[in-house]
């Protein structure tokens, strides 16, 4: 619920709508540029009985923390949604409730599908890893599904897996190999051998998840990493996915008030979609 009376609604309304004379940009009320951050701070690693850890502190006191784990299974039988696990909690919210189910399903829908792709969870023909992602909003003073994004891109940055050791089979193998014997390599010699790690040497996990960006909707203007305020007074509000260096799918429109609800023309769309591929880069490159 906004803090400000209707007349400060309308001000910053009619500010945020307006244009300036000198770079034709919105008049923000912390005097951000339409494609600027909040300034935020990452610490990386800080949970050490995980894989990866991150915590994310937001100028306005958001406070984000990320721990990822890995497991090995037995990928026998297993669907592709059965390799990822995200667990969030959110400090107000139940965790059955439509505002956490909601992040949830869009993080979910935006990080499976390029993880199993990239076949970073895979070990071999039959055992692969399992991610499991707890994702704790401890403070939030604005809808934080972006700065999440963000901070389970450096957790998955940060996460390392265990190294296999070399079965029997592929020692065989190789000896085989090494001997001039015409015979090959079989690379799934040891599907059915449960895969064996070593305890010290570990390995990035080498995925870079998609990031998710939040442009506010506000008259014919968009702006990026809208404030608590500013979000009071958006018409709309699109998420705008950015993996792979382009922008990628899901694209959906949320509403982010009660008091200001509007569609978006397909100008918004492709406004959104430029900014986004404007400054998606120089926010890969920060996180890296």
């Amino acid at each position: 619920m906004s803090l400000l009376s209707v007349t400060e609604q309308e001000y910053l309304r009619t500010s945020l709508e307006s244009k300036n004379n000198n770079n034709l940009q919105p008049i923000r009320p912390d005097g951000r540029k339409i494609d600027q951050f909040r300034p935020m701070g990452i610490s990386l690693d800080f949970l050490p009985t995980s894989n990866g850890s991150t915590r994310l502190v937001s100028s306005d006191g958001t406070e984000i923390i990320v721990s990822s784990k890995v497991e090995c299974v037995d990928a026998t039988g297993l669907d592709l949604g059965d390799f990822l696990v995200i667990d969030l909690d959110i400090q107000g919210y139940r965790d059955d409730s439509i505002y956490v189910n909601q992040m949830k399903s869009i993080l979910y829908k935006s990080l499976n599908s390029k993880l199993m792709e990239s076949g970073c969870l895979k070990i071999n023909a039959k055992y692969s890893f399992k991610l499991c992602l707890d994702v704790l909003v401890l403070s939030k003073f604005s809808y934080p599904l972006s700065l999440i994004s963000m901070a389970i891109y450096t957790t998955l940055q940060s996460t390392n897996v265990p190294m296999l050791l070399e079965s029997e089979s592929e020692k065989n193998a190789n000896i085989s190999g090494r001997s001039g014997a015409n015979q090959p390599k079989d690379i799934e010699l040891n599907i059915d051998e449960l895969p064996q790690f070593n305890d010290y040497d570990m390995k990035p996990l080498n995925f870079q998840s998609p990031l998710i960006f939040l442009i506010a909707l506000i008259g014919d203007n968009c702006i990026v990493d809208p404030s608590e305020l500013e979000s009071s007074v958006a018409d709309n509000c699109l998420l705008v996915s950015f993996y792979d260096k382009k922008v990628t799918a899901p694209i959906k429109s949320i509403s982010l008030n009660d008091s200001y609800i509007k569609g978006f023309t397909p100008q918004h769309l492709q406004k959104s979609i430029k900014l986004v591929e404007k400054i998606a880069p120089d926010v890969v490159a920060a996180l890296n």
